[in-house]
């Protein structure tokens, strides 16, 4: 079932599979401990970054 997540700390801690789709395209998906420790997609990238600021 997909779910809608905006909180990083739980999508990373909780969850098993993840996915970054801005505007509706998926650009990037996986295991979220794995996608917040080294992202591919430039665009989750600066996504992090600026939810760490």
């Amino acid at each position: 079932m997909p779910v809608v997540m905006h909180e990083m700390a739980f999508t990373r801690e909780r969850l098993q599979q993840s996915r970054f789709s801005p505007q509706g395209q998926i650009e990037e998906e996986g295991e979220p401990g794995q996608m917040f420790a080294s992202p591919e997609s430039l665009r989750i990238n600066q996504f992090l970054a600026a939810e760490r600021r």
